[in-house]
C-alpha cells in the first residue's frame, strides 16, 4: 500500500495540468511551421510560388545539373536560396507545374557532384519541408474541406491534399461532422478519418468524451474501423461512464473490442498504455522527425486544439497524462505512481536546454522531491524501469532518491527483484558507483545477492590515476605477446597472462581493477573464459575482446549476442579495426567519460565509505580483502591527502600483503608521512598480530636507532604492537 502522505503531496502535480493559470487552451493552437492563412481571404486558395526570376534560377540551376555543369548549376541554387524563396514557394512551384519527375532526375544525378552536391541535397530537404507546411496550412485544410462536397476533381484533390496534412486536418474534419449540416461532406469526412488511421486516433480521442452522443456513435466507429490499440483506454473509460446513453456505451465496447481491448480494468488499460510511451514506441509518435508533436484536447467553442510538445519529451508527458488518469481512479495504485514518477524524471532529463514543456511547465515540486516523497519502494520499480530500458540518467536520478530514503531493510531485503544490487554490474561506471555507495551507506547486517561485489567497485574507484590494465588469454606465448603488444599501443597495462582462465586466477584475485580482457581460441575456448569472467565477482561487468581462432566468427558472434559487454574481433583484422573493438566494448562496459572533478569527488566519496566498512562491525559482509590490489596500488600512487586515510583503510585488510605494504611505505617514507604510516602499521598489528617479513622486523629495529622526536615515537609503537623480544627496548635503555 502506498502512503497516502505521499499521494497528497502528489495531486498538485497530478491536477497542475488541468488548473486554471496551465490551461491548455492558453497555448498557442498551431504548432511551429504551420503556416497561417494571409489576411486577404483569397490567398487561402492560391499556392505559394517562386516570382518569375527565381523561378528561371530554378529552372537553370536543373537544366547544368542535367549537362553535367556543377559549377553554374550550384551558382544558380546558391542566388535562388539568397534571394529569400522558401520552402513552401520551392515545393509549390515544383508541384504546380508537373516539375516533380523533373527534380528527382536532378536530385538524383546531382546530389553527389563535387561542386553542386550539397546544394541539391539541401534543395531536397527544402522541397520536402516545403510540402509539409503546405499540407498543414490551416487556409489550405479548409480550402480542401470544403471541396469535399464538390465534384469528383474536387473531392479526390480534398483527399489527396487532407491525407497528406494528417493529423492537422483533424480539427476542421471532425467540425464537419459535429456541425453535420452536409450529409455528403459529414460522409467523405468521415472516410477521410478512417483513411488517416493512427494519425486520427488521439485527435479523436480527445473528443469523443465531449462531443453530444450522436457523434460519439459516429467517432466510436471510426476508431473500430481504425483498430489502433492506443484508443483502447478512451473507449473503456466512455463506455464506464456513469449515465452514459445505451447506444453510446454499446458503440464504445464494440469498438473497444474491434482495437484489441480484452480487460475491464481501466486502471491496467491506462497504465499499459502510459508504459509503451514511457518506452517510446515509434508507433505512438505521430511524426518522430519533427521537433514537436501534438497532445490534443477538445474544447466546445473551438473544437479540437493542438498542444505542441518537443518530441524528445513527448512520450513521457504522454505517460504522465495517462497515469494521471490512472491515479484519478485508483491513487494507491503503485504501479502507476512509479511509472508516473519515471516519466517525470526522464521528461526533466530529455527536455532540452532552452525549451519548455507546454503542459506541465515549471510545477512546484521538482520530479526529483516526487522520487523521494513517494518512498523506496517506488524508487526501486523506477529503478527497475531505467535498468530495464539502460537509462543511465534515470538509473542515477532513482539511486539518488533511494539514498536519501532507504535503508538495508528496503534496498536488500525480500525475495523480488532487488535493482540496486543489479546496478553493480551494470555498463555505465557512475551508476556501479553510485550503487555501491549507496550499499555501503545503508549498512547491511545480512548477506545479499552479489555483496561480494561492492568493495571491489569501491576500490576501483580510489583508483583514479592507475593506468588501466588488460589481461590476455591466448593458446601460446606468442600470441599473448603479440595481442599484449596491441593493447599497450592503447594506453593499457598488462597483467600476468595464461592459456585458459585457470593459469590467470591469481592475477584475478590480485588485480580487481582489471578494465579489458582478450580472449583468443576456439569456441569452446572462449566459451569457458568468458563465462569464467561472467561468473566471478571480481570481473563479471568487465569488457571482453574474444577472437575466434580457426572458427566462424558469425557462429562465435551468436553465442555472445545478449552479452553486449563481450565483442568480437577478428583474428588478424587490421589495427583500426581492433582498436575500434576495443573502443566499442569499453564504452559498453564502462560507460561515459567521467571528468576529473567527478572523478576526484567520486575517490573522497569512496575512500569514505570503505572508512565507514573498515571501522564496522559489520564489515564480514563487505571484505576488505576485494578490494586489496586496488586500494595497495591506490596507496602507492597517492599524495594527497586521503593517502592516510587509505593507510587506515589497508590497516582493516587482514593479510600478511596489506601489513607488509604499509610497512614497506613507512621506510622508504620520512618526516610527519612516515610517522602516520607506522602509526597505521601497528594498528594492523594490533589487529591481526606480526605479519612482517624478517627483513622488515630488522629494518624496523635500525630505524629506532636512527630516529628521534616522533618519529621514534612512532616506531616504537610499531615495534611493541608486534609483540616483539624487549630485549631490544633494553639495550636502548642501557645504551641511553
Amino acid at each position: 500500500m502506498l502512503d497516502p502522505i505521499a499521494i497528497a503531496l502528489a495531486w498538485p502535480l497530478l491536477t497542475l495540468a488541468t488548473s486554471e493559470s496551465f490551461a491548455l487552451s492558453s497555448l498557442p493552437c498551431i504548432s511551429a511551421g504551420v503556416m497561417l492563412a494571409a489576411d486577404d481571404p483569397t490567398a487561402a486558395r492560391r499556392e505559394p510560388v517562386l516570382d518569375a526570376t527565381q523561378h528561371k534560377q530554378l529552372e537553370e540551376a536543373m537544366h547544368y545539373v542535367l549537362i553535367a555543369s556543377p559549377d553554374l548549376a550550384a551558382a544558380n541554387l546558391t542566388a535562388l536560396f539568397e534571394s529569400g524563396a522558401s520552402d513552401a514557394q520551392l515545393a509549390g512551384t515544383i508541384d504546380g507545374d508537373m516539375l516533380t519527375d523533373r527534380v528527382e532526375t536532378v536530385i538524383s544525378r546531382g546530389r553527389h557532384m563535387q561542386t553542386a552536391g550539397p546544394l541539391v541535397r539541401d534543395l531536397e530537404v527544402r522541397i520536402e519541408r516545403g510540402r509539409g507546411e503546405m499540407a498543414r496550412n490551416p487556409a489550405r485544410i479548409s480550402a480542401a474541406v470544403d471541396m469535399l462536397g464538390g465534384s469528383m476533381r474536387q473531392a479526390l484533390l480534398a483527399r489527396t491534399r487532407l491525407l497528406a496534412a494528417g493529423e492537422y486536418a483533424m480539427p476542421q474534419l471532425l467540425t464537419v461532422v459535429v456541425v453535420g449540416k452536409n450529409n455528403p461532406q459529414v460522409a467523405a469526412a468521415i472516410e477521410i478519418m478512417t483513411e488517416l488511421r493512427r494519425h486520427a486516433v488521439m485527435p479523436l480521442c480527445a473528443a469523443l468524451p465531449q462531443v453530444d452522443a450522436s457523434v460519439a456513435v459516429e467517432l466510436c466507429g471510426v476508431l473500430g474501423q481504425i483498430g489502433w490499440p492506443t484508443a483502447a483506454p478512451t473507449l473503456l473509460a466512455l463506455a464506464g461512464r456513469e449515465g452514459i446513453a445505451a447506444d453510446v456505451r454499446e458503440a464504445a465496447l464494440a469498438a473497444y473490442a474491434r482495437v484489441g481491448g480484452v480487460s475491464s480494468n481501466l486502471v491496467e488499460a491506462y497504465i499499459a498504455l502510459a508504459r509503451r510511451y514511457f518506452d517510446s514506441s515509434p508507433a505512438l509518435i505521430s511524426y518522430p522527425v519533427d521537433p514537436l508533436n501534438n497532445m490534443w484536447k477538445y474544447e466546445g467553442h473551438s473544437g479540437l486544439v493542438p498542444v505542441p510538445v518537443p518530441t524528445e519529451i513527448f512520450g513521457q508527458v504522454m505517460a504522465m497524462s495517462l497515469t494521471w488518469e490512472a491515479l484519478k481512479i485508483q491513487p494507491e495504485s503503485q504501479q502507476a505512481l512509479a511509472l508516473f514518477v519515471a516519466s517525470d524524471l526522464r521528461r526533466e532529463n530529455l527536455l532540452a536546454a532552452g525549451k519548455t514543456d507546454p503542459v506541465y511547465g515549471s510545477p512546484r515540486y521538482s520530479p526529483e522531491f516526487f522520487a523521494m516523497m513517494s518512498g523506496p519502494t517506488i524508487g526501486l520499480d523506477v529503478l527497475s524501469m531505467a535498468l530495464d530500458s539502460f537509462d543511465t540518467a534515470l538509473a542515477l536520478d532513482a539511486i539518488s532518491a533511494l539514498a536519501r530514503t532507504a535503508g538495508s531493510t528496503n534496498l536488500v531485503s525480500g525475495t523480488n527483484r532487488l535493482p540496486i544490487v543489479d546496478c553493480l554490474t551494470y555498463p555505465d561506471r557512475r551508476v556501479r558507483f553510485e550503487a555501491a555507495l549507496t550499499l555501503a551507506a545503508a549498512s547491511p547486517v545480512t548477506e545479499f545477492p552479489q555483496h561480494t561485489q561492492v568493495v571491489p567497485v569501491l576500490a576501483y574507484m580510489v583508483q583514479k590515476d592507475s593506468v588501466p590494465k588488460a589481461l590476455i588469454i591466448a593458446r601460446s606465448e606468442e600470441d599473448r605477446m603479440s595481442l599484449g603488444s596491441r593493447v599497450q599501443t592503447l594506453g593499457f597495462g598488462l597483467l600476468p597472462g595464461g592459456r585458459d582462465l585457470s593459469e590467470v586466477s591469481q592475477a584475478i584475485t590480485m588485480n580487481s581493477g582489471i578494465d579489458l580482457v582478450v580472449a583468443a581460441g576456439g569456441r569452446g575456448e572462449i566459451i569457458d573464459a568468458v563465462r569464467g569472467f561472467r561468473e566471478s565477482p571480481l570481473t563479471s561487468s568487465v569488457p571482453i575482446i574474444a577472437i575466434p581462432i580457426g572458427e566462424d566468427v558469425a557462429a562465435v558472434s551468436a553465442e555472445f549476442a545478449a552479452d553486449f559487454r563481450t565483442v568480437i574481433s577478428q583474428s588478424g583484422a587490421p589495427e583500426s579495426a581492433f582498436e575500434n573493438a576495443v573502443k566499442t566494448v569499453s564504452q559498453r562496459a564502462w560507460g561515459g567519460q567521467i571528468d576529473g572533478d567527478s572523478a576526484l569527488a567520486y575517490v573522497t566519496r569512496a575512500v569514505d565509505a570503505l572508512l565507514v566498512i573498515s571501522r564496522s562491525s559489520n564489515s564480514s559482509i563487505f571484505d576488505l580483502r576485494a578490494g586489496e590490489s586496488a586500494l595497495l596500488e591506490a596507496l602507492d600512487n597517492s599524495s594527497d591527502s586521503l593517502r592516510s586515510s587509505i593507510a587506515e583503510i589497508v590497516a582493516a585488510i587482514p593479510t600478511p600483503r596489506s601489513q607488509r605494504a604499509l610497512m614497506g611505505l613507512s621506510l622508504s617514507s620520512s618526516g610527519e608521512e612516515q610517522v602516520w604510516l607506522l602509526n597505521w602499521t601497528a594498528a594492523s598489528a594490533r589487529r591481526f598480530g606480526n605479519l612482517l617479513e624478517p627483513g622488515q622486523v630488522a629494518a624496523l629495529r635500525a630505524l629506532i636507532g636512527e630516529s628521534s622526536a616522533a618519529n621514534a615515537d612512532a616506531a616504537g609503537g610499531l615495534y611493541g604492537a608486534l609483540d616483539l623480544s624487549s630485549s631490544q627496548a633494553v639495550k636502548l635503555l642501557l645504551t641511553n
